[in-house]
């Protein structure tokens, strides 16, 4: 369920640049308001989400990855980190 969550949450970012500009802005209370929207995070995915530089998330644009291509998102995350 977890891993489920995760791909969501990506696809939300990579999609949603308000979403992004919330994380970047106030990390701790995006994810708290993800979990209490019902996404199953573990402490893990928690940790990475909140670790994550910034501009990761702000550099992420729909046009870099393919549609709903999940290798597309985590080619772009590597690329980043």
């Amino acid at each position: 369920m977890s891993q489920r969550s995760v791909g969501a949450l990506v696809g939300l970012l990579v999609e949603d640049k308000d979403l992004r500009l919330q994380l970047a802005s106030d990390p701790i209370a995006t994810v708290a308001a993800w979990l209490n929207a019902g996404f199953a995070l573990t402490p893990t995915e928690i940790d990475g989400i909140l670790q994550t530089d910034a501009r990761v998330w702000s550099d992420i644009d729909s046009r870099n990855c393919s549609e709903n291509s999940s290798a597309g998102y985590v080619s772009l995350y590597l690329s980043r980190r």
